[in-house]
């Protein structure tokens, strides 16, 4: 599994939903895992939940960018123009959904750079901490892709990811649409 986020976590306003469309599609790996936040949240031990409630988080671009860096050697740095067009953004760990208002877990710890008002260190281990429980099986939708096949999730309730597969053996064409939040 490459990592846990959902769609423009970077931006000021993040995306509200993504719609992802198969045409090529391995036959082994290049799945998406998608991961029910709501629940995952409301059953957090309770201290723990308490903990994340106020708490944000800064997401930053150029953290997911070093995060690839460090998974694909030879991947250049994020350029200074995308830099200045996302700069960091701070956003809560928890939200609410605007239509049905329950709270979710939001998120990202690729693109997450540092909580606020925590040492890094604490701030990491928080954030690993809370994923542990929330990338149980429990919360795991697993969609294994065929051609033709379309999935579209609500980015506010849920957070995704998708499993590796051999590029040099198999041809993976996707097509994603992401609605803005």
């Amino acid at each position: 599994v490459e990592q846990w986020h959902a769609d423009s976590s970077f931006r000021d306003t993040p995306s509200a939903c993504s719609l992802f469309y198969g045409v090529m599609c391995p036959p082994e790996g290049g799945e998406t895992w998608l991961l029910d936040a709501v629940t995952a949240y409301a059953e957090l031990p309770a201290a723990l939940r308490a903990r994340i409630a106020w708490l944000n988080a800064v997401h930053d671009l150029n953290t997911l960018s070093e995060w690839n860096r460090r998974n694909t050697p030879g991947k250049p740095p994020l350029s200074d123009e995308a830099r200045r067009r996302f700069p960091p953004v701070s956003q809560p760990l928890v939200r609410r959904h605007p239509a049905t208002g329950r709270a979710s877990l939001f998120i990202c710890p690729a693109v997450i750079s540092h909580v606020e008002g925590l040492p890094p260190a604490e701030g990491h281990a928080l954030i690993a901490e809370v994923m542990e429980h929330a990338a149980q099986d429990r919360y795991v939708y697993r969609h294994r892709w065929r051609a033709g096949d379309l999935v579209v999730w609500d980015n506010l309730s849920t957070l995704h990811t998708a499993t590796l597969f051999d590029h040099e053996k198999h041809q993976r064409l996707m097509f994603r649409t992401t609605v803005s939040g």
